[in-house]
């Protein structure tokens, strides 16, 4: 197992990567804003197979573009019917079938569609998972952090296609009481058919999931010790003094893993890039990331087919008058532009 070191009181940091070194080059992806969809703040995003995905934080629908901008379809509709849901609460792609799957919380479903938008079936899920993931035999995971309003299971666990309960294969705990924080996304794809997954709990892992094996990759070292007594607490906001640190925003390429981690306690936060070629950790908030390249106009979001991604809103070049210059058609009803980072090999 790699050991990463992410130091949340370290101060005196003075490494620093430079984006060409890891990089070749960053284009821009403007949505185009004449599809009917303003698009607000987005809460998933998945590029591949020349396909953005676009999950908003609001009650809207799934969207997908090419990668010229192009509208290309609505996944599903909101309603009640057949192929319809309440909420995007995550969804994923299926890695070999390119099949879309939703997880609407609500009506407590996940939805398929073919890679075209046409609904094929769905299943009820009997718990409360924060986050899923489809594999490449088509069984499913999920995960939910919280004993009490789990039902049936809590940690990681897989179904087969129909959700039928097949097995746990990372459990937390029953005594830990911490839940780790409302987060939108802990599974990520890898490729090669790997998803990851950051533990928020009882243990500071990053794993790897593929249909027949889970290996624990990385484990996160961190310069605050929770005392073993906040774990029995179920409210943190009564533990005294409030001393415990989340994580979040989790995502890896070939060859960087990337997260941030807060101190609670203080609000601090970190975002914090490990180098596994060097065995390095960088913190970017700190200037330790050096932008020096073209078009790098926004910090990384998450990471698809290996390109790193980021967003700029409208609100974030209007009255800038650097990106108003390199964006003149952005206004007030535009949407938002996909930053990509093509990485190197």
């Amino acid at each position: 197992m790699v050991q990463i070191t992410a130091n949340l009181k370290q101060t005196n940091i003075s490494d620093s990567l430079r984006l060409s070194d890891i990089a070749d080059s960053v284009s821009c992806i403007c949505l185009k804003s004449d599809v009917g969809y303003l698009i607000g703040p987005i809460k998933d995003i998945r590029y591949e197979s020349s396909r953005i995905y676009i999950n908003q934080w609001a009650q809207q629908p799934l969207l997908v573009f090419n990668d010229n901008g192009d509208f290309l379809m609505q996944v599903g509709a909101i309603g009640r019917g057949p192929g319809e849901y309440l909420s995007v609460t995550g969804f994923d792609i299926h890695p070999i079938t390119s099949q879309i799957l939703i997880w609407d919380e609500t009506s407590k479903k996940i939805i398929v569609y073919t890679p075209d938008g046409a609904y094929v079936r769905h299943f009820i899920v009997h718990d409360f998972p924060r986050d899923f993931a489809v594999l490449e035999n088509g069984d499913i995971i999920f995960y939910d952090p919280l004993s009490e309003f789990s039902q049936y299971h809590r940690g990681v666990w897989k179904t087969d296609s129909l959700g039928v309960f097949k097995e746990t294969l990372i459990p937390i705990n029953h005594k830990y009481k911490l839940s780790g924080g409302l987060f939108p996304k802990f599974f990520r794809p890898l490729g090669n058919g790997k998803v990851g997954f950051m533990s928020g709990e009882d243990k500071d892992n990053i794993y790897w999931i593929d249909s027949d094996s889970v290996i624990a990759k990385f484990h996160i070292n961190t310069d605050i010790k929770i005392p073993k007594s906040h774990t029995k607490q179920s409210d943190v906001e009564e533990i005294r003094p409030l001393k415990m640190y989340l994580k979040c925003n989790y995502f890896e390429t070939d060859r960087l893993l990337l997260f941030t981690i807060t101190d609670y306690y203080c609000s601090v936060s970190k975002d914090v890039i490990f180098d596994k070629k060097f065995n390095r950790t960088y913190y970017p908030t700190e200037n330790g990331m050096i932008f020096d390249l073209p078009n790098a106009l926004a910090l990384f979001y998450c990471c698809n087919d290996g390109k790193l991604l980021g967003v700029l809103y409208p609100e974030d070049i209007i009255g800038d008058n650097f990106l108003s210059e390199q964006f003149p058609a952005i206004g007030s009803d535009s949407n938002p532009i996909i930053i990509v980072y093509h990485m190197k090999n």
